[in-house]
């Protein structure tokens, strides 16, 4: 080890925005069969089939909700036996199971989304990213696990560190509405107090200079996407930290 002075953007474990979060979280998780990763400990919310998911982890819900399609009916037999509360939704609805689960999660936790197998359809993907980046003022933070990517839904005046592999890609979209002051540290190409029109591309296909990295924002939404996962992450709910005097 180094006897230098650790500099936080390349030493994350030591950035008090890569710590573990105190407060409160929301865990959601959506029908796949991928393993999941490591999760922090929270409030469990399966969303149908993710049932499934969950319990072959060892992981017991505190809650399953949906139309339960995709759920196993043993495994939903034996979670509601064990008291695990069960919120059915018919078939024939205007939301999707994942919103559905957002409405039952307590607002100012940190929400983290472990979603499918990456195969989902594309207008399900992209409507529910929308939907994510429209309530993203009802959460802490919000950080979403859509294999093979990260994304971070960047709020107004906050900011979120990202670890990663030097060379790694890191695209910056904004949702809504134009975002202003957007900032970037420990990126190839920098913004500086920047404004991204919505539609732009100009925070498409950016680069980790090194294993750490920082995006801040002024006003606005924006989603912090990392598209490839080159080593297993812990999803840990450390974005969206106030950004100092904002």
């Amino acid at each position: 080890m180094s006897d230098s002075a650790t500099d936080p953007l390349t030493d994350p474990l030591t950035d008090p925005l890569t710590d573990p979060l105190t407060g409160a979280v929301t865990v959601v998780i959506s029908t796949g069969t991928r393993p999941l990763p490591p999760l922090p400990p929270g409030r469990v919310i399966a969303v149908d089939g993710g049932l499934n998911r969950a319990v072959a982890a060892g992981m017991r819900p505190d809650t399953v909700v949906g139309d339960f399609d995709s759920v196993d009916p043993e495994v939903l037999r034996e979670f509601s036996a064990s008291g695990g509360e069960v919120v059915q939704h018919p078939t024939d609805k205007n939301q999707t199971d994942l919103e559905l689960a957002l409405d039952l999660a307590e607002s100012g936790t940190a929400l983290v989304v472990v979603g499918g197998d990456g195969e989902d359809r594309f207008d399900h993907l992209l409507g529910e990213l929308t939907h994510l980046a429209h309530r993203a003022s009802q959460f802490d933070s919000i950080t979403l696990h859509y294999p093979p990517a990260v994304v971070h839904v960047l709020r107004s005046a906050r900011s979120v560190t990202l670890t990663g592999e030097p060379g790694s890609i890191v695209s910056i979209i904004p949702m809504m509405s134009t975002a202003h002051g957007v900032t970037t540290i420990g990126l190839r190409w920098p913004l500086d107090e920047e404004d991204l029109r919505i539609g732009s591309t100009r925070g498409l296909s950016n680069e980790m200079l090194s294993s750490s990295a920082k995006v801040s924002l002024d006003q606005g939404v924006v989603l912090v996407i990392q598209p490839v996962v080159i080593q297993p992450v812990v999803i840990q709910p450390v974005v969206n930290q106030p950004v100092s005097g904002k």
